[in-house]
């Protein structure tokens, strides 16, 4: 893994290894991987409006995010100033295929807008800075229950491992409760929304 996504993740280091000694570099950043892949699920904090070119007779369409990432979610769906609903359209379970369940009839430029909820890849090579930082408290606790919840390995601790879950589910909590108080769109529980 190199590139930004690979610096913003080596900025958690020093947060996970000052309690989680024992464990090495290569295993605090696959706890990190896995960390932020379960933030990004459970609070949908990737996001990204695609525009694509809308093409006569053309159904299905590739989805390219900045993240190299799947989509986890289609938010909203317009094709040509009209949004669609979920039974107009489907999602290949790769979540890179847009496939419309009626052809266009027509050429449209920038004629399809997607906004959508992602999934980065593990090795991916860019991740949204702010909302890294936004999520820094929860992405910590997430990994240090990741490494502390590993059987026989000399820095497993059960106890520690509720303690650090107990914590990465307050932090989900409160920003649910933000989002909510702030009239924005999001999570009001740790497991929510529909997957494709």
């Amino acid at each position: 893994m190199s590139g930004c996504g690979f610096g913003l993740l080596e900025n958690f280091y020093p947060y996970i290894i000052d309690t989680v000694i024992e464990a090495s570099s290569e295993d605090s950043l696959r706890a990190i991987q896995k960390a932020v892949r379960k933030i990004a699920r459970d609070t949908e904090m990737f996001t990204e409006t695609l525009t694509l070119d809308l093409v006569a007779g053309k159904t299905s369409y590739q989805l390219n995010s900045i993240y190299d990432a799947k989509v986890l979610r289609v938010v909203t769906l317009t094709v040509n100033n009209v949004v669609l609903g979920n039974d107009k359209f489907s999602i290949t379970s790769s979540g890179r295929i847009l496939n419309l369940l009626e052809e266009p009839k027509e050429d449209v430029e920038n004629g399809i807008v997607v906004d959508v909820t992602l999934l980065p890849n593990l090795d991916c090579l860019e991740l949204d800075e702010y909302k890294m930082e936004e999520w820094a408290e929860a992405i910590i606790a997430e990994s240090k229950f990741q490494l502390y919840s590993q059987p026989k390995k000399p820095w497993s601790d059960p106890v520690e491992a509720g303690y650090q879950k107990e914590l990465y589910e307050g932090y989900i909590e409160l920003i649910a409760q933000h989002r909510i108080t702030q009239g924005q769109s999001g999570p009001t529980s740790i497991n929510f929304g529909a997957r494709i």
